[in-house]
């Protein structure tokens, strides 16, 4: 176990996993000096290749997106498609006879709202740029806290550092390489 190995006693019982906290100063105080947090990240993240999680990942320029379009679809709901779009393409290539669900970081209300309303929609219709329908994603799109699930909190682990990575953020490139194969 992983918390019990890395993570002091007196913060097991409430850890959640934050690599922007365990990056930054922000975890210093909790999760000790900079090479101590590097550990914890490094060991969480480790746990993408030790169990050959693949990882999908699409992102969205939002001021590109603007500059193109007059009225463009919401920033969040495109990157949600794009995302259900890779999610199928998987399947596709990977696991042609199985199914999914999709499981996501609860948010606003009115945006899961949404996120639900466009599933259902592009389940009858196709993503307008994708070469397939959605058939193996199955149920709607569940949300919930990120403290109840590892999976969710490994996938905000892999947006950080993807997003780093396009930023360009040369201090945070050794854990995107981490699991870089692996996208």
């Amino acid at each position: 176990d992983l918390i019990a190995q890395k993570i002091p006693k007196q913060h097991q019982q409430d850890f959640e996993l934050h690599a922007h906290e365990l990056f930054s100063t922000e975890g210093r105080v909790k999760y000790g000096d900079k090479s101590t947090r590097w550990n914890i990240l490094a060991a969480f993240v480790g746990l993408l290749k030790k169990h050959e999680m693949p990882i999908l990942w699409g992102a969205i320029d939002k001021a590109e997106l603007a500059k193109k379009y007059s009225n463009p679809y919401r920033h969040d709901d495109l990157a949600f498609l794009l995302c259900v779009e890779r999610v199928e393409w998987w399947f596709n290539k990977s696991a042609r006879d199985e199914a999914g669900i999709l499981i996501a970081d609860e948010t606003e209300p009115k945006d899961e709202k949404q996120h639900k309303k466009s599933l259902r929609y592009y389940r009858r219709v196709q993503i307008p740029w994708s070469q397939s329908k959605l058939t193996h994603i199955i149920d709607s799109i569940h949300f919930v806290s990120s403290e109840e699930t590892w999976g969710v909190q490994l996938a905000d682990v892999c947006n950080f550092f993807i997003k780093r990575h396009l930023m360009a953020k040369l201090d945070s490139e050794h854990f995107f390489k981490m699991f870089a194969a692996q996208i």
